[in-house]
């Protein structure tokens, strides 16, 4: 009889981990669209066809947020705050997938 296959309890934190990075840069993206245009508008770009102008928006948006520090010359301590949890959510993840991998949780199947 075959089981149902069940993650790990550490992988579903891994999980939520992931959802809350993106959610962290989706918020950033809105409040940086509603209280810095001129941020915002500098994300827009036609160099990348086929997707929609906000996915790219997306991926800048996470870009600026870890690998950039020109937030700081914006002077608000709300964006500050978002690219801090962003940064800390992935290092996390990363953390959490590797904890994953190391003790052999990553692709190891349980049965329910």
């Amino acid at each position: 009889m075959q089981g149902t296959y069940v993650a790990p309890f550490t992988a579903w934190i891994v999980f939520a981990m992931v959802v809350a990075y993106n959610g962290a840069i989706l918020s950033l993206a809105f409040y940086l669209q509603s209280h810095h245009p001129e941020v915002w508008s500098s994300f827009n770009s036609d160099w990348f066809p086929g997707s929609s102008q906000f996915s790219y928006r997306f991926v800048r948006t996470g870009f600026y947020a870890v690998f950039q520090s020109k937030y700081q010359r914006l002077h608000d301590e709300r964006v500050r705050l978002h690219v801090l949890a962003i940064r800390v959510l992935l290092v996390a993840t990363i953390i959490g997938i590797v904890f994953l991998k190391w003790f052999g949780y990553w692709g190891q199947q349980s049965k329910l």
